[in-house]
């Protein structure tokens, strides 16, 4: 990966009377007039090295995958010839491949690879008879490297190595989903293989596989309208929510406990009850949710180690919506409130002590989130009128940033959907201009410059909230100057304090460059704030 460093060295524009970093740009208009060629709702792809593999659709060919390489798109193969789509989904990249799944006339649905060229884009398995409609679409990457999958109620093995295809037997009908009212899997990895969930009556199975496929508990529910979701590996062994919209009894956290092969009840903390309500993918070994009579905590599957990391408990969640959130360089950010004409977004590394505010976004609707090395990107006020941010943070820093902020009047703006990072540029599905329609856009990344390593970051991170900012170090308080210069390096301010205590800036909403000094050393950082 090439080398960048952080340079003091900027170029901003001027627009609406407030300053901005650079300006979004059109990357293509892959389907010229007002249909555009990208779906906010299909943004999935998959990284190869530094290109990125996705499906488009230039309105000639129908959707199909497509490769952007050094800011250029381009078609990679029409797999169903003619304006017919090959529908291409699942993406997800092991050893130097991506996998997906595709559709076309003569093979039906198959199972897909590529290398990033026309000539090495190849069909794996194909599934005759078999319609668009109905094909795989959630792959799951073992530890191994094994790439499993479902099609018609079978469990499906890629060998990565080898790229050959098995079945992997079970007696039980075998479907990997995320739920719809309650987003979350049904499988996850576990030890060198995937663990799963199947229903046979109302009877709750947990298997896992790996060249076969072994029980490891069953449950009756008594349950007729059951939902399971949020299956994740655990150091204790397996935890999952599980609902019943007519069966109080069934609505609780679940634990397959590895030592004693038991499956139960898993109660957070001091409660007696659940209200399950979503769950965020972490790592393998702690599951976060969010309980409407706890609010976000984390478990391992041990009673003693769950912790609760907010009390927060909304009121109210989008049906069929995941909370945004994204796991990087072992730390989670994600949407913790949004009500009235703000949002908070916190992150943590699993522990109560570990969690804390990320960033304070101006507006309301937040959008997914991605990320790339240790930053996490996002939009907020991606919704009802709102004018729109985009914002990054390096969330095991403890630090963020407003990238831009649509000036007044962009109100139009229906929806930014973050799409991947390539060459230090931001890259995002909008419906900017009604006449152009849903397309990609980018943006230069400049207040984080190196994805993989900030430079001059001491141990101090800046927490902006509004126009306070408040730094925080690890270990005992100590005194600090903090300077705060504009973008042509005048100096404007000198403040001495504490860490964690904030700072209450009298300066106009801007962009500055923060300059913190203490015992620690010396950390400098561009910030978006005041007032």
């Amino acid at each position: 990966m090439k080398t960048r460093r952080l340079m003091f060295m900027f170029t901003f524009v001027s627009f609406g009377g407030m300053l901005f970093g650079q300006m979004p740009v059109l990357v293509t208009d892959l389907v010229p007039g007002q249909y555009g060629g990208f779906d906010p709702a299909k943004s999935e792809n998959a990284y190869l090295g530094e290109k990125v593999v996705f499906g488009a659709n230039n309105g000639v060919s129908g959707r199909e995958p497509y490769i952007l390489e050094d800011g250029t798109i381009s078609l990679l193969t029409d797999i169903n010839p003619g304006v017919a789509e090959s529908n291409p989904k699942g993406f997800i990249s092991v050893n130097d491949h991506v996998y997906f799944s595709a559709f076309d006339s003569t093979n039906f649905v198959g199972i897909w690879t590529t290398d990033g060229t026309t000539s090495g884009t190849t069909i794996l398995k194909s599934f005759p008879g078999s319609t668009k409609s109905n094909q795989p679409s959630d792959f799951v990457v073992s530890k191994s490297n094994s790439i499993y999958f479902t099609f018609k109620d079978d469990l499906f093995r890629i060998d990565a190595a080898t790229q050959e295809v098995f079945e992997v037997p079970c007696i039980d009908d075998v479907d990997f989903f995320n739920d719809t009212s309650y987003p979350g899997t049904s499988y996850c990895t576990y030890e060198n293989g995937i663990a799963f969930l199947t229903t046979n009556g109302s009877v709750l199975r947990l298997w896992k596989a790996e060249d076969e496929t072994e029980l490891l508990a069953e449950f009756n529910t008594f349950a007729n309208w059951l939902k399971y979701f949020g299956l994740t590996e655990v150091q204790e062994g397996i935890a999952f929510a599980m609902t019943d919209s007519f069966n109080d009894d069934v609505n609780n956290w679940y634990l397959y406990n590895r030592n004693d092969q038991s499956l139960s009840p898993f109660l957070i903390k001091a409660n007696t009850t659940s209200d399950v309500g979503r769950t965020m993918k972490f790592n393998n070994t702690k599951l976060i949710g969010l309980d409407r009579n706890s609010g976000y905590f984390s478990m391992n599957g041990n009673p003693d180690d769950t912790e609760i990391l907010s009390t927060y408990t909304p009121s109210f969640l989008v049906q069929y919506q995941p909370i945004p959130h994204e796991t990087t360089n072992g730390f989670l950010a994600f949407l913790e409130k949004e009500f009235g004409f703000t949002q908070t977004i916190l992150a943590t590394d699993g522990t109560a002590a570990g969690t804390s505010i990320l960033a304070k976004p101006g507006e309301v609707y937040c959008s997914p989130f991605i990320s790339r090395g240790k930053i996490v990107f996002w939009a907020a006020g991606v919704s009802n009128n709102f004018n729109p941010e985009i914002w990054q943070a390096n969330p095991s820093a403890g630090t963020s940033n407003m990238i831009y902020k649509y000036p007044s009047g962009s109100k139009l703006i229906s929806s930014i959907t973050p799409f991947c990072i390539q060459d230090d540029k931001l890259y995002f599905i909008s419906k900017m201009d009604a006449t152009v329609g849903p397309e990609l856009y980018s943006i230069e990344l400049e207040m984080y410059t190196d994805l993989d390593e900030i430079e001059n970051r001491g141990t101090y991170s800046i927490i902006n909230h509004g126009n306070q900012l408040t730094i925080a170090t690890l270990g005992e308080q100590e005194e600090i100057m903090i300077s705060m210069f504009d973008i042509q390096g005048k100096e404007l301010r000198h403040y001495s304090v504490q860490t964690g205590t904030p700072v209450i800036l009298d300066l106009p909403l801007n962009i500055y460059l923060v300059v913190v000094e203490g015992d620690r050393g010396k950390y400098t950082q561009k910030v978006f704030t005041g007032q």
